[in-house]
């Protein structure tokens, strides 16, 4: 059987790592492409020969860079996950009320969790496989949707994830009508346990809070059994439909 490639943009996340992981664990890949932000300090991805490492500040031009080294072989990743994603930082906490918004922090969380990703796909499409099937997964989160929101607050991370829901549903149009061998998702992984949910855990029964690496072992699951229909499917972790 011919083996193929996959990639895994924000790869130094827990989830992106978790996700790497998986994937060598399919055996279904000859080359894995790891791109991260900063330096990935896993020596389990870092000492195993699968695994192709790329820095990217995720500019479009090193966007553009890192996908020509990639494709340098002339070979096309079938499998993609975008992993990139922020809640909180040192600086940034979810808003629970108007005055606590800021213009910084939603440009900063509209950056990371809107504009790097469709950056992203803007220049895969001129690189994807025109013959053989791929999927595109990007992480979301449920409180993106507009019809679930019954609580408010969180101003800038909902309204980033309902932003990039609508560009990857914009994406998918025009991908449907320029690669139909192409297959977007928008994908809400649950409660995960990492650094993003860690503050907000509290109120979350502990069954309800997934490790990274059953958060990455849904993802692949649902990629694998994914239909290539040209719509973007926007999903949870058991793959059952959000409302938008």
């Amino acid at each position: 059987m011919n083996k193929q490639e996959a990639l895994v943009i924000g790869a130094s996340s827990d989830i992106g790592q978790s996700v790497a992981s998986a994937l060598k664990e399919t055996e279904e890949f000859d080359n894995i492409h790891l791109v991260s932000r900063k330096p990935i300090t896993n020596t389990s991805l870092l000492n195993s020969s699968i695994f192709r490492t790329y820095i990217c500040d995720n500019k479009e031009v090193s966007i553009r860079r890192v996908l020509q080294e990639i494709y340098i072989a002339g070979s096309a990743p079938c499998s993609i996950v975008i992993c990139n994603g922020i809640l909180h930082s040192n600086k940034i906490s979810p808003e629970r009320r108007l005055e606590q918004i800021s213009a910084s922090s939603l440009e900063k969380i509209f950056r990371i969790n809107a504009i790097i990703p469709i950056l992203w796909l803007s220049e895969l499409i001129n690189h994807l496989s025109g013959t053989s099937p791929s999927v595109v997964a990007v992480l979301s989160a449920r409180v993106g949707s507009i019809t679930d929101n019954k609580l408010g607050g969180w101003y800038s991370y909902r309204a980033s994830k309902s932003a990039l829901n609508m560009l990857l549903k914009t994406a998918a149009i025009e991908y449907s009508r320029r690669n139909r061998m192409v297959k977007l998702l928008s994908l809400h992984p649950g409660t995960v346990d990492t650094k993003l949910s860690k503050p907000f855990q509290r109120s979350i029964p502990k069954e309800q809070i997934f490790t990274p690496d059953y958060a990455a072992s849904r993802l692949l699951k649902i990629m694998k059994s994914i239909s290539h229909d040209g719509e973007l499917d926007y999903l949870d972790w058991e793959g059952k439909e959000i409302p938008w």
